[in-house]
């Protein structure tokens, strides 16, 4: 990905991940969570079809979306089905799906057609259960995605395609930049925490800049990452920084 050059309005994305019926107990956690702490907007990335399980296979779910973009929530596509399937040609990247996105990056090998394929069946499943609603961004599991997803996301009209330093403008043809701090799950180690401690400095320190917090099931088995995030998103309240979703930065940006 093309280094982003422009940054959008101060402000901070939060992102809830992975929401699918598999992860329905976590995302509705997050939920009662992201309410207590005061956090009413939020961009949802949603996977259409995890583990032979579609959306609409769950209708608590459904309604929990329904009710979600019912007060202004962001849904974005997240992927299809989650999970790679190709084999990685270089030992940089085969080294970062071990280590960072571990065989989720769906979408980082992929042609436009191949991309566009996938896309239009998840924007589909998305269709079935938010008929009422239009899905204006993209997300690729573990950021990663090819140029030829760019290149789907324009034919399918979509706005924004965002990854881990910034958001795709789709219509404009430019980055912003929007970095994303995110956990790791417990299984990193003392690697994994010594990189959080390292990424909530770097947020608390990035208030006047936009940025992002994206939030996975697997951070709730974390207490570290819960307390700090409780924390953070404090501290941002305490300073009037508006939580904002993706679709704003590009009208603002």
């Amino acid at each position: 990905m093309a280094n982003p050059s422009q940054s959008g309005p101060p402000g901070l994305v939060l992102s809830v991940h992975d929401v699918c019926p598999a992860y329905e107990a976590e995302f509705l956690e997050w939920r009662a969570r992201l309410d207590d702490w005061g956090v009413a907007r939020r961009s949802l990335a949603v996977i259409p079809f995890f583990g032979g399980r579609r959306l609409s296979d769950s209708p608590r779910l459904a309604a929990a979306l329904q009710a979600e973009a019912a007060v202004g929530a962001e849904v974005v596509l997240h992927g299809w089905e989650h999970r790679f399937e190709g084999v990685h040609a270089t030992w940089r990247d085969r080294t970062w799906s071990r280590l960072a996105t571990r065989g989720c990056e769906e979408f980082a090998g992929l042609t436009a057609d191949e991309a566009e394929v996938r896309m239009r069946s998840g924007l589909a499943e998305l269709a079935a259960i938010l008929p009422h609603v239009r899905i204006e961004g993209f997300t690729a599991p573990g950021w990663w995605h090819s140029a030829g997803t760019l290149e789907a996301a324009a034919r399918l009209d979509l706005r924004f395609v965002t990854g881990l330093r910034g958001v795709w403008d789709v219509r404009a043809g430019r980055w912003l930049a929007v970095p994303v701090l995110t956990g790791l799950p417990l299984e990193a180690g003392a690697f994994g925490r010594v990189a959080e401690a390292w990424g909530w400095a770097w947020l608390a320190a990035r208030r006047s800049r936009a940025a992002g917090l994206a939030l996975h099931p697997y951070d709730l088995r974390n207490p570290g990452f819960l307390a700090r995030a409780k924390k953070t998103l404090r501290a941002y309240q305490a300073r009037s920084v508006p939580f904002r979703l993706y679709r704003e930065l590009l009208t603002a940006g």
